[in-house]
């Protein structure tokens, strides 16, 4: 019988923009880079596509990992990778050209069974329309942020058009052989891994592959990696010496384990895939693929609003369950931060739409569910507004901002934000400076002011108060100062033309800066031969 290993890496960074600008601020704590995707791409993405190991018959060689392993890549850092490292960015993606081997990510990683239905179904849209327009395919997978997982959120994967996802083995309730009768109730670690299982829902099926627990965790935060052939031994332990039926063992780790938490695994990784595993007979495999070739014979349920990094389900994006305290800190902020962020989503929704009928040819959240292949390239906002703008606001700058409000109102909720231990870190400040910018939007574009009542929401932390107005405002940069910074350039350098985040910024004529926004199509000129103007 066939042993088959599927080992899968989420590969993920947060949007880490700054949200007026559009450029990645110096992060401190990155050092010796300027900010983290840096260092991660130093430590990780790069030499996972050229992993040097040394062969059994005695040569160096260059190995892409990315064509051993099943992966998803957040879109907000395939961007990054895309516009910053051209070279890395497509060794990754002809990896899942030559294997299908890559899945669909929700947007801009939330907690997708705390979003509310057309704010989800947008995720998924987003994730789906990025994948279709970098792999050329349409995705067969959807990889869950924190594997947070709920019945109502695998109903929409369904209705996405999914074939499978991946869950952690503690996360099953139940199992059952199919068109059987009789549960199996399974608990902690209990679950049989071995296969896929079955997940029915009101709009159909959808098939789960489960991670082994214990040989995850033990890869992720042991560097068992650091010696293939004991990983190797591990996952025969897993089969077993006797079986009837094909066996899969199925692995899921952060991505950025190899590398970046882990140094040098990358060149284990490599070599367990290529060599060590099978030198043993057994195939490196693929979950579309292991689909393909096997019949699903067991049926699941799954326990409902659970993750892969809270014990307490998916408490930890919304309360003070204790999951991530940091030492000398508490984690009340975590509620006022949701309760307050999902104020202001709810409202901004209700605005928009109210405002946004006399803007497209059919509802307004039709519009922002086919946004997603702007966010991936910006050149298609054109083709956007063709689609679905009415001929009166057809290619305005008003309707690029609109979208632009929907698209830091879901920035809001990434992940992240609720993570770690302090409401003063970067990653919550930074989900803060998305609603501050979106609150300001509002204004701009309907004259409603949001920013007060959202203020007395986020206060009922007492620390908030601080971070809003001494972090979070501080980090505003208005066109001006941008152009001004380019003005100071130009004068050293000559270089009249640049691009600098969402800017594109040219000199005209001396001491005469013109920037456009390459997001909204937002227009200034500054003249400096004074004050900018």
């Amino acid at each position: 019988m066939k042993r088959s290993v599927i080992f899968h890496g989420h590969f993920y960074q947060p949007p880490r923009v700054n949200p007026w600008s559009g450029t990645m601020e110096r992060q401190e704590t990155a050092s010796p880079a300027d900010n983290w995707n840096e260092r991660i791409y130093h430590e990780c993405y790069l030499p996972n596509t050229e992993a040097i190991i040394k062969s059994p018959e005695g040569y160096y060689e260059e190995v892409n990992n990315f064509e051993y392993i099943s992966f998803d890549m957040g879109p907000t850092l395939s961007n990054w990778l895309a516009e910053n490292y051209i070279d890395t960015y497509r060794s990754i993606v002809e990896a899942d050209w030559k294997e299908n081997n890559a899945i669909a990510v929700p947007y801009n990683h939330t907690i997708l069974p705390l979003d509310n239905g057309i704010i989800r179904h947008a995720q998924i849209a987003w994730g789906i329309q990025e994948f279709e327009m970098r792999y050329k395919r349409f995705p067969a997978g959807m990889w869950l942020p924190e594997c947070a997982v709920s019945y109502e959120v695998v109903e929409d994967l369904v209705k996405a058009g999914m074939k499978f996802l991946i869950l952690t083995q503690g996360q099953a309730k139940s199992v059952k052989r199919l068109y059987g009768r009789h549960l199996y109730y399974v608990s902690g670690d209990k679950l049989d891994i071995r296969h896929p299982y079955r997940l029915e829902t009101g709009a159909g099926y959808i098939d789960v592959f489960f991670s082994h627990n214990e040989l995850s965790t033990d890869i992720s935060f042991k560097r068992l990696l650091e010696n293939p052939v004991e990983c190797a031994n591990r996952i025969e332990r897993i089969f077993g010496e006797k079986h009837s039926e094909d066996l899969l063992v199925t692995i899921v780790t952060d991505g950025e384990t190899f590398g970046h938490h882990q140094k040098g695994t990358e060149k284990g990784l490599a070599y367990l895939l290529k060599y060590e595993l099978p030198s043993r007979g057994i195939e490196v495999t693929t979950f579309e693929k292991y689909l393909r070739e096997h019949t699903v014979g067991w049926g699941v349920r799954i326990k409902d609003n659970t993750s892969w990094s809270c014990y307490h389900g998916i408490e930890r994006w919304k309360s003070d369950c204790g999951c991530g305290a940091e030492e000398g800190s508490d984690l009340e902020w975590r509620k006022p931060l949701r309760e307050s962020l999902t104020w202001l989503s709810e409202r901004i929704i209700e605005i928009y739409m109210e405002k946004g009928k006399k803007y497209f040819i059919n509802s307004p959240w039709d519009a922002v569910n086919n946004y997603g292949r702007v966010l991936t390239d910006c050149s298609k906002i054109k083709e956007f507004h063709c689609n679905y703008v009415n001929d009166e606001y057809r290619h305005s700058i008003e309707v690029n901002k609109i979208m632009e409000l929907i698209h830091f109102s879901f920035y809001m909720f990434t992940s992240c934000g609720w993570f770690f231990g302090t409401l003063s870190r970067i990653e919550p400040v930074q989900n803060l400076s998305f609603a501050l910018r979106a609150i300001e939007l509002v204004k701009e574009l309907w004259n409603i002011d949001l920013e007060k009542e959202f203020c007395d929401k986020l206060n009922e932390y007492p620390d908030a108060r601080y971070v809003w107005n001494g972090i979070v405002k501080n980090r505003r940069v208005k066109p001006e100062e941008i152009a001004k910074d380019f003005w100071e350039v130009y004068r050293y350098t000559g270089i009249h033309r640049n691009k600098r985040g969402d800017w594109h910024l040219e000199v005209i004529e001396e001491e005469k800066v013109k920037m456009e926004n390459c997001r909204t199509g937002a227009g200034f000129t500054f003249q400096f031969n004074d004050e900018p103007r």
